[in-house]
């Protein structure tokens, strides 16, 4: 008869091991090269929303400003996406600093720090789709001009 305790005990340390290394406190140098590379990270990703964000305003530069009210809201529209994109990024980058941070703390603060992480993020995504829910209404208001 096969005696399976060893491999399950086996098996059970090894799951409380990475269970315990999940919320063990890093190094504070460990800490501070990720939080450089999550702060770089979400340095670049804001950037290339930054700079799509430019180009979508120049490519709506002359819809912008054209007498069809069409063209104005595709323009308000594509414009509000570009800054939603921008917004996002910038949450994104911050809850990930945010959570390379929580890794340096205390295991006991890890989770509570964690959960402020993600709930800050849901709060800016909650607010950047708001606002671009808002703009794209407001698009959509000037183009019914063009249909009465």
């Amino acid at each position: 008869m096969i005696d399976l305790r060893k491999p399950l005990l086996v098996a059970l340390l090894g799951s409380l091991a990475a269970l315990a290394a999940c919320n063990k406190r890093e190094p504070a140098a460990e800490v501070n090269a990720d939080v450089a590379k999550a702060e770089a990270d979400k340095a670049e990703n804001v950037g290339d929303a930054l700079q799509d964000r430019a180009e979508v305003s120049a490519k709506t530069a002359a819809d912008a400003v054209s007498a069809d009210p069409d063209d104005r809201g595709d323009a308000m529209k594509a414009r509000a996406e570009a800054a939603y994109d921008v917004a996002i990024a910038k949450a994104e980058g911050d809850m990930k600093i945010a959570k390379q941070l929580c890794d340096g703390m205390p295991k006991d603060s890890q989770p509570a720090c964690n959960k402020k992480a993600s709930g800050d993020y849901d709060v800016a995504k909650a607010q950047a789709k708001t606002t671009l829910d808002v703009t794209k209404a407001q698009g959509d208001a000037v183009q019914k001009l063009d249909n009465k």
